[in-house]
């Protein structure tokens, strides 16, 4: 049956940019692996004044859309459907509205098809819900990034189980384990256990909770955090810790283009976040060995982290628990090899990738 698809199978891949974020590197890690024997595989994304953060592959056709915003791309979407005429067509983030939106006016041998990041925020009125199954509804199939999710999507919106299925996201783990011999630049500390958290210092990553929790933490420590941030986003959290103990403990290194060399060193990972759809700098922790301490927050975090196998999760929100948390994988004996033996059974690019294929081929099919 799947013999009848002729490759390579055109696939178009709408998304904003190729900032640092969690969906860019999942989209940017399967991209630069599909095999162009069987994929023309084509990127549009939106006009920026930021080069990218992540490479393509020279394979990858790009094609940058003169917009800054998805809002006003209607036109210049349509025509470069039109020209490219794909078989498949992939949105992600803001261009998942908007191309169920448009799809009237879209190719109709164009099977849509689209990743979901994050769940949205809940109870829904019962308009916004009917709205929201109305334009899922477009899509010949979702892709989502947890069983948690994919019980939600199949709830709150009546969706066909057999037009929805969990994708977890890859990692290139060969890839992880090659950068993360490489030297940093900051001091290692032999005496005392270093922290690190990789997100940007948005408020929804719950930076504030961690410093909180380490505020209470009676032990020394150093705490890396790792990612981009405006200054306004600094000064947030410079102004918490500014004239307490732990100012000196904690070093904002910035966005990082090899994080996992930061990580290799770490002797926790922390996750404070308030959502994740499925926690990316989490499973790349675990790629270099590393525990982690989370809120339980639901969806791919409660499946990452198994409860004294690889790391701990603790009550959401609350601060003296998370300290606990902290305190206790201290003094457990976490097995770093199996750790990352159960990540790389699970999230290896090389065994998420026959999966995308084999039911992007099912998709195409119907």
């Amino acid at each position: 049956m799947m013999n009848t698809i002729k490759a390579p199978i055109r696939l178009l891949v709408l998304m904003p940019n190729l900032y640092a974020g969690g969906t860019e590197k999942v989209i940017t890690t399967l991209l630069n692996h599909l095999s162009p024997v069987l994929w023309e595989v084509h990127l549009a994304y939106l006009t920026t004044d930021k080069p990218p953060f992540f490479t393509l592959s020279p394979a990858i056709q790009q094609h940058i859309l003169p917009q800054r915003r998805v809002r006003y791309t209607a036109w210049q979407l349509i025509a470069l459907l039109r020209q490219l005429r794909p078989q498949l067509l992939l949105s992600v983030l803001d261009f998942t509205w908007y191309i169920a939106l448009l799809s009237p006016f879209l190719p109709k041998e164009t099977k849509l098809v689209t990743r979901i990041s994050h769940l949205p925020p809940t109870p829904l009125s019962w308009g916004k819900a009917l709205l929201h199954r109305l334009l899922y509804r477009r899509f010949q199939h979702i892709i989502v990034q947890s069983e948690w999710m994919k019980t939600f999507f199949l709830q709150q919106y009546a969706l066909d189980t057999s037009n929805i299925s969990v994708w977890y996201n890859p990692l290139d783990y060969s890839f992880i384990q090659q950068q993360s011999q490489l030297p940093i630049t900051l001091p290692i500390p032999k005496d005392r256990p270093v922290f690190v958290t990789v997100g940007r210092l948005a408020s929804v990553k719950g930076h504030d909770r961690i410093l909180k929790a380490l505020a209470l933490l009676p032990c020394d420590f150093v705490y890396w955090i790792i990612g981009r941030f405006t200054p306004q986003e600094y000064d947030r959290l410079w102004q918490q810790i500014a004239h307490t103990p732990i100012a000196n403990k904690v070093v904002f290194v910035g966005e990082q283009a090899n994080p996992y060399a930061f990580l290799r060193h770490a002797t926790l990972y922390l996750q404070g976040s308030h959502a994740e759809g499925y926690p990316n700098a989490l499973l790349e922790a675990q790629a270099c060995g590393k525990p982690s301490v989370a809120y339980a927050i639901g969806g791919g975090t409660n499946e990452a982290v198994l409860n004294g196998f690889n790391g701990l999760l603790v009550e959401d929100n609350n601060i003296a628990a998370y300290t606990h948390g902290i305190q206790q994988a201290l003094t457990m004996p976490f097995d770093a090899t199996s750790i990352q033996t159960f990540v790389k059974n699970k999230h290896d690019i090389n065994r998420c990738l026959p999966q995308f294929t084999k039911e992007a081929m099912n998709n195409l099919q119907h």
